[in-house]
């Protein structure tokens, strides 16, 4: 199952967005070391061409994630907790964090866990063929159509990666959600 949804106002919020997250990027190392093993057999810390704040323990004060949690993101959230038809809900959104790919930059293929839901809203995408790769069940990938602007939604247990990017610089931001069916809506982020 993959649920994709435009974000309202996407324009708009790339602009902001980006900003803030190069603001981010300029005020802390948001490189992602990565241990290879050189010719002799030693290995050297190395910076990978992704840059991320998955690690940052300063992310949650962060500016970039102020703005997608109080403008961006609820709307769509919202919508696919009405598509999941479990009317009432309650939502969780466990954590955000960016991935901005440079040429060749990857993202093995992985699962997430403690969450119900992993989803990817692509906010720099200039090639839709550098969307994230996703496995099902038969271990064949599944096809889906997304674009820039788009939040794509799976199960956090099915197997994804976003494969060796091509020369276009492209900028994700994931997050986790869980959703259940209550009496009154109650919504948290980061609780």
């Amino acid at each position: 199952m993959i649920i994709v949804n435009p974000v309202r106002d996407h324009l708009k919020h790339k602009k902001i967005l980006l900003k803030k997250i190069s603001e981010f990027i300029h005020d802390n190392d948001t490189h992602i070391a990565v241990e290879e093993a050189n010719l002799s057999g030693n290995k050297d810390d190395i910076y990978s061409p992704i840059q991320s704040d998955f690690f940052s323990s300063l992310k949650e004060q962060s500016e970039y994630l102020k703005y997608f949690y109080s403008d961006v993101i609820t709307p769509t959230i919202l919508t696919i907790g009405r598509g999941l038809k479990i009317v009432p809900f309650d939502y969780k959104v466990h954590n955000a964090w960016f991935q901005q790919y440079s040429e060749s930059a990857e993202h093995s293929w992985h699962n997430h866990s403690d969450c119900q839901f992993t989803n990817i809203y692509y906010l720099e995408l200039p090639d839709a063929g550098y969307k994230t790769e996703v496995v099902g069940l038969d271990g064949n990938l599944i096809e889906y159509s997304a674009k820039e602007g788009d939040v794509v939604t799976i199960p956090s247990w099915m197997i994804h990666r976003s494969k060796p990017n091509g020369t276009e610089q492209k900028t994700v931001i994931a997050f986790n959600t869980s959703y259940s069916s209550i009496k009154h809506e109650r919504h948290y982020i980061n609780a």
